[in-house]
């Protein structure tokens, strides 16, 4: 289950995007534990309703903005307050999705103002987000995939079949969930942020703002304007290869640029070649290929007139 759940806790900030950061493998490797609801004759559309009312509640926990709520929703429901100390790298409570009176029934809540000096710090800086050993990366592909490799591994090297179990049966906090686990703030914020980027420049900003913004756009157009099985599985490709590569522009990878230049250079190409022969083969609407296209022409320009420098990433 952590193998599925790892990558919603990998970002060491802590607000709302948070909540989105969801693991590819999230359906597949916790959809066992709801099996027995079956078994028990829980209806599927109860079943339904409960599990999306569980899903829309914990979006808004994710915030550092509010601090705590009156006194008996804190000790009845998963507030913010429960879960940033939920998230915080260095301990593992408060694992209630909407109620958090499980947690205190069962010995794993921790509150905030034991774990954090809130008197003293914002809850941004006292919490220290994240997973324990820092990826160094903001690649999706390793951050998707790093704990299953780190199971891999553990099962390969365990020195008996009980080890080999335990690799796979026996995540972070197993031993540690029930125990006092009393927490202090970083000396500093290099302590509790490890993996920063930002752009060289102003142009760059905002050239990364417009072309995640798009491909956002471009992934959405996959998923809901009507276009052939192709259509979809080519405008797919392109987002996801596309945010493949802002990871390498964050990453300062040495050749990010001209792996950027290139992308621009086919999507120009693609869209412009859709828009004027492959229509029919796609069933991506002609107007939205051009408009696409114009928008990668003036990237391209952009990148081959501004060179390296417009995405100089610093980490």
């Amino acid at each position: 289950m952590w193998a599925g759940h790892s990558t919603h806790h990998s970002s060491e900030y802590f607000n709302l995007s948070t909540a989105l950061r969801q693991s590819w493998w999230q359906a597949l490797s916790s959809f066992w534990v709801y099996l027995y609801l079956a078994v028990l004759g829980l209806p599927p559309h109860m079943f339904m309703a409960h599990k999306s009312l569980n899903t829309l509640y914990q979006f808004w926990v994710h915030t550092c903005l509010i601090r705590e709520l009156p006194w008996i929703f804190e000790f009845v429901l998963s507030t913010p307050s429960h879960h940033r100390v939920h998230h915080d790298r260095r301990v593992h409570k408060n694992f209630g999705g909407i109620l958090i009176i499980w947690d205190r029934i069962f010995g794993s809540f921790l509150p905030e103002n034991v774990a954090t000096p809130l008197e003293k710090q914002h809850q941004e800086e006292a919490c220290v987000f994240g997973v324990s050993r820092s990826l160094g990366t903001w690649s999706q592909a390793i951050l998707q995939s790093w704990y299953w490799r780190s199971i891999i591994r553990r099962g390969t090297n365990a020195k008996s079949f009980f080890q080999a179990i335990r690799a796979v049966t026996v995540g972070p906090g197993f031993y540690t969930v029930v125990m006092p686990r009393p927490i202090r703030a970083p000396a500093s914020s290099r302590d509790r942020i490890r993996l920063k980027s930002e752009m060289g420049s102003s142009w760059g900003y905002w050239y990364m703002v417009l072309q995640t913004l798009t491909s956002i756009v471009v992934g959405l157009c996959a998923l809901v304007v009507p276009m052939t099985a192709f259509g979809n599985i080519l405008l797919s490709t392109v987002a996801l290869g596309s945010f493949y590569i802002y990871s390498m522009v964050f990453d300062a990878h040495p050749r990010a640029y001209y792996y950027e230049a290139g992308r621009t250079l086919i999507l120009l190409g693609l869209f412009y070649g859709v828009s004027s022969f492959f229509s029919g083969v796609t069933g991506i609407p002609v107007t939205m290929s051009k408009s696409f296209g114009t928008f990668y022409l003036v990237s391209t320009l952009a990148v081959l007139l501004r060179g390296p420098r417009l995405l100089g990433a610093r980490r």
